[in-house]
């Protein structure tokens, strides 16, 4: 390796003016009086071009409030500022709103500096005029409204299966400090208030499902009653938390009857509180969360210093978009989008089969596991790396290869994995708490050996191209393809992958330190989900699976190859997937056994000998480094304890330190 490497050495809106963004005709007329008086000469200000022009300042005003930066310059990556996927989507719906047009999400993907994206617009205006969706309305007040296409595919399930915990959400949150109780009481009932998703029960009209909202009665009682064990002993009042929390989210809910938010605060001490919210998923989706979270801090600061609610009034709530999905998403424009995905998941089979430790029973009833997943900082910054290198976004890379380790487990080169999307294309309902996610089928096409960086645009292709069709639910999508059901089985996929850029955050109340709590919800809605997020610059999460299929320490298993491929992929695009497979399927113990006997006696005779040169001397201390062993010129680093995903972290280091690529194999 050392003689390798010595022998290749050698906003305005950009400034934040505060231009009502709700008036677009009125902002674009300010914005070219304002181009006419005062453009810069050059454009360049600080270091950065200035946009010029009404659409282009618009569209950096657009960019600048998604990814939270004070401007953005006209020759800006909105990838390389930070975007993904969900930001897109919502920079997009910014400019459906204020510009007219609608543009798909590709268009970003293939424009992605500031530049670019406006010559896009500027086509798309030209050629395209209004977009054709119909607005988002208010419906008429205290009418009961159909379901959502997602909503009624759960009351459905539910209705099978009325004492399942499946679709609870559940969260949990630690609160130490000077809690006040009737603050954060009052603070609940206030975003319950607000919501009509959290007052919406369920019954069945006729042959067809209805939710009516309860109304929003003044002084809203609150849904989180106070449970004490400060009484009780330290040793027993934690035991007694989990059993209240585990209790909450184990108890069916009634879709007729509701309420379908469950919430309590429970006192574990004078500085010690827990708060846990269980909701049903056909009123809430992760999503919400968030928007819970933001809601929560805003009204506890307020409502704790005697003040009234700072937050606006909703113009629009789940309800309305119900009416607007069934009376937009019928006819043709239904039609167009299942053309697409019928010819997309042509031929695809409909089981993929992974080896289990157990044969499936049949039955619906899920056991759940999980563990957790870290990939750690390095590897994390090598696969954003990687990702930018490449043109794709990190969800790409990390899709791709759970797609190819799933592959090769099943024996399969046709391959299908469910992604969530948040389904929150308008800006109207983006501070709506409720069910808006929608579910894609993302095929992988793992014939021909791929290299690495061909796989990752296969997949970037595959991705974007379903992102334009995600407006079909996938509820129609199973009715319209008729897979063979099997109710121990979800339709299309076996295996999800959900990954959020940032992970969602605690509450920040004033006083009071916020913790997310994991609460297990013991069931399993697939055989395999990976749920990853970026937190402190790690990518975390956790592997849920279906337990009476797959042993704890199979599911490790799989995690070690997972981590060891993208290793391999990150530091090696250019490898062959079949190698990079290959590699990420060795264990350590397996290396140490294939070597051992065939050669001890050569491994136990080499005598330590010192590396000569600074090459030599930068390999043995990176090795000593990973290994935490000395580490001599002749010593053979996988007799001594190497293995594929140190191979592959070696390999990156190297890369970075003396500037050459080195083969994995």
């Amino acid at each position: 390796m050392s003689e390798a490497i010595r022998g290749r050495s050698k906003s305005s809106l950009v400034h934040r003016t505060g231009i009502d963004l709700a008036d677009p005709a009125r902002l674009l007329e300010l914005l070219e009086e304002r181009d006419r008086r005062d453009r810069p000469p050059a454009g360049k200000v600080d270091g950065y071009v200035a946009p010029r022009g009404p659409v282009e300042e618009m569209l950096a005003g657009i960019w600048a409030r998604v990814l939270g930066l004070d401007r953005v310059g006209l020759h800006d990556n909105f990838f390389t500022l930070g975007g993904q996927s969900l930001l897109a989507t919502q920079a997009l719906s910014r400019v459906a709103r204020l510009l007219g047009v609608e543009l798909p999400l590709r268009a970003l993907f293939e424009a992605p500096t500031l530049a670019a994206f406006a010559r896009a617009v500027e086509a798309a205006r030209a050629t395209e005029g209004a977009s054709a969706a119909p607005p988002l309305e208010r419906r008429p007040a205290g009418t009961a409204a159909p379901l959502s296409f997602a909503q009624q595919r759960l009351w459905y399930l539910s209705r099978l299966e009325p004492e399942s915990s499946w679709y609870h959400v559940p969260v949990a949150l630690r609160l130490t400090g000077a809690l006040q109780v009737a603050a954060l009481q009052r603070s609940l009932a206030e975003i319950v208030r607000r919501h009509e998703a959290l007052r919406t029960t369920f019954r069945e009209a006729g042959d067809q499902p209805l939710q009516d909202v309860a109304p929003a009665e003044p002084g809203l009682r609150s849904p989180a009653p106070l449970v004490d064990l400060a009484g009780l002993p330290a040793a027993r009042n934690e035991p007694e938390l989990a059993r209240l929390l585990a209790g909450q989210v184990a108890r069916p809910f009634d879709l007729e009857r509701g309420p379908l938010l469950r919430s309590l605060v429970v006192r574990l001490g004078p500085q010690e509180h827990a708060l846990g919210l269980v909701a049903h998923h056909i009123v809430a989706d992760a999503w919400s969360a968030g928007i819970f979270v933001r809601e929560l801090s805003a009204l506890y600061g307020a409502f704790s210093r005697g003040e009234g609610s700072p937050l606006p009034e909703l113009p629009l709530q789940y309800a309305d978009f119900a009416v607007w999905q069934r009376r937009w998403l019928t006819g043709e424009v239904l039609e167009a989008g299942l053309r697409w995905w019928r010819e997309a998941l042509q031929g695809l089979p409909e089981r993929l089969d992974l080896p289990t430790d157990r044969p499936r029973s049949g039955s619906t009833r899920r056991r759940g596991g999980r563990s957790a997943v870290r990939l750690g900082e390095e590897l994390s910054r090598e696969l954003a790396a990687c990702a930018r290198r490449e043109g794709v976004t990190v969800f790409t890379v990390l899709l791709a290869a759970f797609q190819a380790l799933l592959g090769r487990r099943a024996g399969r080169e046709d391959v299908a994995v469910g992604a969530p999307v948040a389904g929150r294309q308008h800006v109207e309902i983006e501070g709506l708490i409720g069910f808006f996610a929608n579910t894609l089928v993302l095929r992988a096409d793992l014939k021909g050996d791929p290299t690495g960086r061909e796989l990752l645009r296969r997949t970037r292709a595959t991705l974007l191209a379903a992102q334009d069709h995600e407006q079909v639910p996938f509820e129609r999508l199973v009715e319209d393809l008729a897979p063979t059901r099997d109710l121990g089985r979800t339709p299309l996929f076996e295996a999800m992958l959900a990954f959020q850029s940032v992970a969602p955050r605690p509450p920040d109340l004033p006083g009071v330190t916020a913790e997310l709590v994991p609460v297990p919800t013991g069931t399993a809605k697939l055989d395999l989900l990976l749920d990853l997020s970026g937190q402190d610059g790690d990518l975390r999460g956790s592997l849920e699976y279906d337990a009476d299929l797959f042993e704890a320490t199979t599911v490790e298993r799989l995690l070690g190859q997972l981590a060891a491929l993208l290793q391999g992929l990150a530091a090696e695009p250019a490898a062959r997937l079949g190698d990079l497979l290959l590699l990420a399927g060795v264990e350590r113990h397996q290396i140490v056994n294939a070597l051992a006997p065939s050669r001890p006696a050569e491994v136990a005779a080499v005598p330590y000998e010192a590396p000569q040169g600074a090459v030599e001397e930068g390999l043995a201390a990176l090795w000593a480094e990973l290994l935490e062993r000395r580490i001599g010129r002749r010593d053979d680093v996988f007799a001594a304890g190497a293995h594929s995903l140190l191979a592959a972290q070696a390999v990156a280091r190297i890369r970075r330190a003396f500037g050459v690529e080195i083969p994995l194999r």
